[in-house]
């Protein structure tokens, strides 16, 4: 069977690997905290493992810490990027890499296949260093990447997300902005927003499917989502789930009550709810995913890398081989002219007429 036959399987892969090039404070990922633990010969035995499904993939590696310092991640991404069942393979970096060591990387990999999430960290580098950031963007994208870049729209920064897509529009690249979660000035956002900033982000978002979850929070509990059919979350030991949320299951009332008693004895609770969850382990299990859609039981969807798995987003937006990348169909021709390296997956069943 050609390859191009088969369907896509849409997959975020978390790594362990939490070394950083930067300390900034106001890093939410929790995995910050935790020790480097990183298996290069288990990490090689989930890329094999996976290439051995009859799926064409789109993969998200959630390196957890900086990509470029990893040789062993690197070299898999490099090895997933030349594989005819890989459509596409993205990660995350801050990109403060030298050039001589991005352009290592860029030579090694089938550029048409990768995809980059660049997040500027603007508070926590100097102006030198943020220009030379721009030129490594641009650098970057005349190789053929798809790239984005991210940033928190904390509500002291709009003039710089201004600034900054104004720029990156110039040179042919999207801006992705997040919504800021936490306090800012004792205030818990992303509620706060006023309407004004509502309506600055609600412009400045690439996909208004984003604003609506991130920042509006819509509600997908009861809408068709691909998860556990078409999209799967992997963890760096192998364990499979529909997605993300079912490693974050909000506390029953069973657990509240045994919190007041043991903390421990809820926790451990907690972790029995996960297990059940769980779609066994690729490594030592088949891969069975349902054969259609499933309604979605969870409450929020903040993560923009999965809630592109929701069912009627393949209806409204193109999917591409960037998983955070997504892009208007009404509007497609307008945006591939502007972001030339835009385009919709091949024999995508999962983009809906």
């Amino acid at each position: 069977m050609d390859t191009k036959d088969l369907p896509i399987l849409r997959v975020r892969w978390q790594l362990q690997f939490t070394k950083c090039s930067l300390k900034c404070p106001y890093c939410i990922a929790e995995w910050t905290k935790r020790p480097v633990n990183f298996d290069p010969e288990r990490f090689n035995r989930i890329i094999d493992r996976l290439l051995e499904q009859p799926y064409r993939l789109v993969m998200r590696l959630g390196v957890e810490g900086e990509i470029f310092l990893s040789p062993h991640i690197q070299d898999g991404v490099i090895r997933l990027s030349h594989h005819p069942k890989v459509d596409g393979v993205s990660f995350s970096t801050n990109l403060m890499a030298s050039d001589d060591k991005v352009k290592a990387f860029l030579d090694k990999a089938d550029t048409s296949k990768i995809g980059i999430g660049a997040t500027i960290h603007d508070t926590q580098i100097t102006d030198e260093q943020k220009e030379d950031f721009f030129k490594r963007v641009e650098m970057v994208q005349k190789r053929g990447v798809l790239i984005y870049v991210g940033y928190v729209a904390k509500p002291d920064r709009f003039d710089y997300m201004r600034e900054y897509k104004e720029r990156l529009d110039a040179i042919g690249v999207p801006f992705l902005p997040n919504e800021y979660n936490g306090a800012f000035e004792h205030v818990p956002y992303p509620e706060a927003y006023t309407a004004e900033e509502r309506e600055f982000l609600k412009s400045h978002f690439f996909a208004d499917h984003y604003y609506r979850q991130l920042v509006e929070r819509e509600v997908p509990r009861g809408k068709p989502c691909l998860a556990g059919h078409r999209y799967i979350y992997l963890g760096s030991d192998g364990r499979i789930l529909r997605c993300g949320n079912e490693r974050h299951l909000k506390w029953n009332l069973t657990q509240k009550v045994a919190w007041r008693v043991k903390e421990k004895w809820a926790e451990d609770m907690q972790k029995k709810r996960v297990k059940k969850r769980e779609m066994g382990n690729i490594l030592t299990d088949d891969l069975v995913l349902s054969d259609k859609p499933t309604l979605c039981p969870h409450d929020s969807c903040t993560c923009g890398n999965e809630t592109q798995a929701i069912y009627s987003v393949g209806r409204d937006y193109h999917r591409t081989r960037t998983l955070r990348v997504i892009y208007s169909k009404a509007d497609a021709a307008k945006m591939e002219e502007k972001y030339p390296n835009l385009k919709p997956l091949e024999n995508d069943s999962c983009s809906l007429a």
